[in-house]
């Protein structure tokens, strides 16, 4: 015995549009969320970065390639933050990198 097969209403099709509408406006404005959020975050640390470049070269310190690519390559903020708090007291390049924990 075959299956009663009832074609959906138009009813049906206009209220299931409106879902998988409602369903995809929800999808993206999570991705762009998370995407705004991923934006400022690299913001933020390349802000960062530069400030310390540049309190660096500021205080009469010569920033090596290595020492810039190590700064503009760090992607963590609060590192950056220890960094910048050592280069405003330190009297030597290497200070600023200590890699002990010591306290700001």
């Amino acid at each position: 015995m075959k299956p009663i097969v009832i074609p959906p209403s138009p009813a049906w099709l206009a209220l299931r549009r409106e879902i998988e509408a409602i369903g995809e406006a929800i999808g993206e404005a999570r991705g762009e969320a998370r995407g705004k959020a991923r934006g400022e975050a690299r913001g933020e640390v390349r802000g960062e970065a530069n400030a310390l470049v540049v309190m660096l070269e500021a205080r009469g310190f010569t920033v090596a390639d290595a020492d810039r690519e190590r700064i503009t390559g760090c992607d963590d903020v609060a590192l950056l933050r220890r960094w910048i708090t050592r280069a405003v007291r330190a009297t030597a390049l290497d200070e600023v990198f200590v890699e002990h924990d010591d306290a700001e």
